[in-house]
């Protein structure tokens, strides 16, 4: 894990700051077409150096496994257990990449977590992690937090949340370039996305 401040001398953000929420990730190891591909271009992004990509460590909880691949059958209770442990590892080991920046919940989390549930949840309410997750992102001052929970998406603008932006997962640091993830084949995939010859997931 690489921790990068992402702040010039003078003060300005030389990339964006994004913290991604785990139905990102569900949908890209989920197989969700439209959503799976934006995930993949913005973790091609990442890795290409053009955004920083911020996740909590309740994404190993939340992401705890992955479904099996396509075509793949499932014959005995003892190969499902060891397909399961099987995929828990490359998710573990997908949260260990090198273009993630893995934030634990810490008792500052916890705290922040509380007091914007106290001040936010007449507007929505919310279960407790979505607070953490909010609490997160706000603490390694980014620049978005990306979910797919619509619920989250009306905080957005709320004066207790600052300059973070609550939105669904998009790149619109993107100005036309040309992304890995744009070219077809490029991609090492994700876990439980089409063959992974290993554990541990490159981008």
């Amino acid at each position: 894990m690489t921790l990068i401040n992402g702040s010039s001398t003078n003060g300005s953000r030389l990339r964006p700051k994004v913290c991604l929420e785990t139905s990102v990730f569900a949908a890209l190891f989920g197989h969700e077409d439209e959503k799976g591909k934006t995930a993949h271009g913005i973790l091609h992004d990442a890795a290409e150096g053009r955004v920083q990509v911020v996740v909590s460590s309740l994404v190993l909880v939340e992401c705890e496994s992955v479904p099996g691949r396509a075509g793949e059958d499932i014959v005995s209770e003892a190969d499902t257990l060891a397909a399961s442990a099987v995929a828990s590892d490359a998710v573990a080991d997908f949260f260990e990449s090198e273009f993630l920046t893995r934030c634990n919940v810490d008792p500052f989390t916890g705290e922040l977590a509380r007091r914007l549930r106290a001040d936010l949840s007449g507007i929505v309410p919310l279960a407790p992690n979505a607070w953490l997750w909010l609490a997160t992102a706000l603490l390694m001052e980014c620049d978005y937090l990306m979910t797919y929970d619509r619920r989250v998406h009306k905080l957005n603008g709320q004066a207790a949340l600052g300059n973070l932006q609550v939105v669904p997962p998009a790149r619109p640091w993107d100005g036309g370039q040309l992304s890995l993830a744009d070219v077809e084949g490029v991609m090492s995939l994700a876990p439980g996305v089409g063959v992974v010859r290993s554990r541990t997931v490159e981008i």
